[in-house]
């Protein structure tokens, strides 16, 4: 039996119209309940069928945009962006949003950060975009986020991110540059081990025993949680 959609297309659409017309045209002045909407639509992207729904609508690039032109900094950019995190652990878009992901990471809103680290992951483990996602640029960025957040979701996401490019460059079938793992098996960047431990010791742990067990299990969801599904509705909207 089919699943029923909790989202609403009537209103998904009456969402969208706005997000254009007030965010990204700036035909009409941005109303105060536009983003207590966006949220309800960011709770209800964690359903596949809500999911499908933004896709089909085209709601990923109007989302996408609309954080770009937020300059991705503030509230709603960063549901925005969460919507966004919340589709692409679903589905593997067919929008390239590599680029919404890594400049989301330059944000010093360390909220859409974080949602820009989410859809970072969720592509990352879809094996989307691996040439601008896994790269020394991108894995500078994630360091920089596990350095320097005092934000636990963060550091979480940032070490999700780290351990599934080990997995990747693990799986001889997937192209991927050899960002982190040279040819010995030893790391390219032996102070991710002690900024991890500096930061915690549980984080530092995972990430090595990712390591040695890349190719046993080449794709699978590492964090904090081990295991835990990365949809989240409302992730990184507090603490």
């Amino acid at each position: 039996m089919a699943t029923r959609c909790h989202l609403d297309e009537a209103f998904l659409l009456k969402v969208l119209r706005d997000t254009v017309n007030q965010q990204i045209l700036e035909k009409e002045e941005v109303q105060e309940d536009l983003e207590k909407r966006l949220e309800a639509i960011w709770d209800l992207s964690i359903e596949l069928e809500a999911a499908q729904a933004i896709c089909h609508f085209q709601g990923l690039s109007i989302f996408a945009e609309a954080a770009e032109r937020g300059a991705f900094k503030g509230r709603l950019s960063e549901i925005c962006l969460g919507i966004v995190a919340n589709v692409c652990t679903l589905l593997t878009p067919a929008l390239d949003l590599a680029t919404t992901a890594l400049r989301a990471l330059e944000s010093f809103d360390a909220s859409v950060a974080l949602q820009g680290l989410r859809i970072a992951c969720a592509l990352l483990c879809s094996r989307s975009s691996l040439q601008e996602l896994w790269n020394d640029e991108a894995l500078d960025r994630y360091l920089f986020a596990l350095e320097n957040s005092l934000r636990w979701g963060l550091v979480r996401y940032a070490c999700d991110a780290v351990c599934q490019g080990l997995l990747l460059e693990s799986d001889e079938a997937v192209k991927i540059p050899r960002v982190l793992r040279l040819a010995d098996d030893s790391l390219a960047r032996p102070q991710i081990a002690r900024l991890l431990e500096a930061r915690t010791l549980e984080l530092a742990t995972e990430l090595l025993e990712v390591f040695r067990a890349a190719k046993l299990q080449p794709r699978v969801h590492i964090g904090t949680d081990c295991g835990q599904n990365l949809v989240g509705g409302r992730v990184g909207s507090g603490g």
